[in-house]
């Protein structure tokens, strides 16, 4: 890691860099804990009642293991 891949727009125009690897920034972190909280309270797509209260709840738990995030290597503007 990181392993780099191009995704297709969304719009449909060309594709984006990206690369897939583990968390490495305090935004990452916080950015994965709202989104883990967000489908915890969703109750659609996560086994938890209880949200993570803080974010060391949520490494303890989520970034314990193996976690991996997929960022952007490219600016937006770029086609």
């Amino acid at each position: 890691l990181p392993l780099q891949a191009q995704l297709p727009r969304p719009d449909g125009g060309g594709y984006r860099r990206v690369e897939v690897d583990t968390f490495q920034t305090v935004q990452e972190v916080e950015a994965g804990w709202k989104l883990m909280n967000d489908v915890i309270i969703e109750g659609k797509s996560w086994p938890f009642e209880p949200i993570f209260e803080t974010e060391e709840a949520f490494r303890g738990y989520f970034l314990s293991n193996a976690a991996f995030v997929v960022r952007n290597i490219e600016p937006d503007d770029v086609t």
